[in-house]
């Protein structure tokens, strides 16, 4: 459903006026999202290789970027290092 063959699907799928403009704007709402999802993840990815260790740790099984950048957030112990590892999925308490 998310990919683009799933989303040509579902822009086949015939719906009353308003609905079928409604779907029309939400994708392209999803679209610009993604974008903007591709960029944040450039940018985390360059942050992610500026610090020792990043290569050693993304070696690890399911560690890429985001996550690498979230351990060293949390591992500088800010409040706001706590907050970003919450939103990782870690618990830094």
């Amino acid at each position: 459903m998310w990919s683009q063959v799933g989303q040509h699907a579902m822009a086949s799928v015939p719906l009353a006026p308003h609905t079928a403009h409604r779907r029309s704007e939400l994708q392209m709402m999803l679209a610009r999202f993604e974008d903007e999802i591709e960029k944040l993840n450039q940018r985390v990815a360059e942050q992610a290789f500026e610090r020792p260790g990043a290569l050693l740790l993304m070696t690890h099984p399911g560690v890429g970027p985001v996550r690498r950048t979230c351990f060293w957030t949390i591992r500088d112990g800010s409040q706001a290092a706590k907050s970003s590892g919450q939103l990782c999925g870690n618990d830094p308490e």
